[in-house]
């Protein structure tokens, strides 16, 4: 069972949605409220200022190869895997690596015929345990109880690492022992379909290039559990992964920045990994993201304008939680405009009807040019360019085929997501129950 909010929190939360219902029903009344703050300030701000960090540092995320090649132990969590777990395996093996490299598979109790797949596979350490626990940080904590090796990587059972993983990111950890953890780009593993390509600009852009520029300010919020190296003595120093967590990765990172440790992300490292290939799929993770982002921001609130690291406590943190404040007051504002546009253009038609047994009139008055016109194509503008930088990071060649899934990925998607966002917000403000879905395959 996934954890939920705590009495105080969910108040607490209540009072912030109550302040944002207000601003949402300002900006109806007031503009330039929402001109000059919400979007200028809270937006444009921004991503204005990590085009500075990538202007400033340039190339962010590359790779780093190591002096010495220390031991690693790779955990495969795995539940019911049967169609993946094999490839997963494979690609494990077939890393580049000088150093020793031990897998071992933890098997959550499958019935899916997972086991009989495991057990044909040799050089591996097999855990299987006797009863589901349901949670994979429950999962990763009986693995990280047989890791001897002083660096130790969590992979997914769907994910697939490229051969030179290690050879460009266990050189971050070199000269500076307050590293506790290196992640790396994480990229659908195919895109023929249209939701998964969608996928895949959203997992260049706001969860690659966007984590690796926060990295540079040591600001990153979270890391994708689908492949991430630990410090071994760090992550057990601080006692391995959280119980039940909604968003156990997250979780992990916010407090490896509580224990005053280092996030670092290797961009140019990627792992492919499977990703929800329906709608309905897609939309329950990113409820459980958005739930678990929510419990975690909470439990860990104690960080927010912290002086002990001020980039993540003046920026990354309140940047994280406010620009999705801002989504839904963005979300709000537009679907009172839309419903009462559709609703006046409908009274009228009807009054033509009646009156004049017109059916339907168009009228196209003067157009136009505004500041909030304006204001939305230079917005527009400066997130394709964000967009360029992180697929060309990503050394993804653009096609015109892509045009589609990339325009609906900036002008549509985030609305849905924004709705999402919402739903999960009433969802833990009310502390209904939620559990682990399998989205993948």
């Amino acid at each position: 069972m996934i954890k939920k909010m705590g009495l105080e929190d969910r108040v607490l939360l209540l009072v912030i949605f109550l302040i944002m219902c207000f601003f949402a029903v300002l900006s109806l009344f007031a503009n330039i409220f929402y001109l000059l703050f919400v979007t200028t300030f809270l937006g444009l701000f921004v991503f204005c200022f990590f085009l500075l960090i990538y202007i400033e540092y340039g190339f962010v995320g590359g790779a780093r190869k190591p002096s010495d090649f220390p031991p690693i132990s790779i955990i495969v969590p795995t539940y019911n895997s049967k169609g993946t777990i094999a490839k997963c395996i494979f690609s494990l093996k077939s890393i580049n690596y000088s150093g020793k490299i031990s897998i071992i598979v933890v098997d959550d109790c499958s019935d899916d015929g997972t086991s009989e797949v495991l057990k044909k596979i040799a050089h591996i350490k097999l855990i299987r345990l006797a009863k589901n626990s349901g949670s994979k940080a429950a999962v990763l904590n009986v693995g990280l109880k047989y890791v001897r090796t002083d660096f130790v990587a969590f992979v997914d059972s769907d994910t697939y690492p490229e051969k030179e993983i290690f050879l460009k990111t266990m050189g971050y950890f070199e000269g500076d022992k307050k590293v506790g953890a290196v992640s790396c780009l994480v990229l659908p593993d195919e895109t023929s379909k249209f939701i998964k390509k969608l996928q895949f600009f959203e997992y260049a852009g706001g969860l690659g290039l966007w984590a690796a520029l926060l990295s540079k300010i040591n600001a990153r919020v979270g890391f994708p559990g689908a492949t991430i190296i630990f410090r071994t003595v760090v992550l057990k120093k601080i006692g391995g992964f959280d119980f039940d967590n909604p968003t156990e990765d997250m979780e992990m990172a916010l407090r490896l920045h509580a224990s005053g440790y280092k996030l670092e992300t290797c961009f140019e490292a990627v792992a492919l990994t499977d990703v929800p290939n329906t709608w309905k799929k897609l939309l329950i993770q990113r409820e459980r993201w958005f739930r678990g982002r929510l419990y975690n921001l909470f439990k860990y609130k104690r960080l927010f304008f912290n002086k002990t690291n001020f980039d993540l406590g003046f920026f990354g943190l309140p940047v994280l939680f406010f620009l999705e404040l801002m989504s839904l007051t963005l979300f709000i504002r537009l679907s009172v405009m839309f419903f009462s546009e559709l609703f006046r253009f409908a009274m009228l038609e009807v009054n033509l009807f009646f009156t004049e047994n017109i059916l339907l009139n168009f009228h196209l008055g003067e157009f136009m040019i505004t500041s909030m016109l304006l204001l939305c194509l230079f917005s527009y503008a400066v997130l394709l360019l964000y967009a360029y930088l992180g697929l060309s990071a990503a050394k993804y060649r653009f096609k015109i085929s892509d045009l589609p899934a990339l325009l609906f990925n900036y002008l549509v998607y985030p609305f849905i997501l924004a709705l999402v966002y919402l739903l999960s917000l009433l969802k833990e403000l009310i502390g209904s129950e939620s559990r682990w879905v399998r989205v993948s395959m």
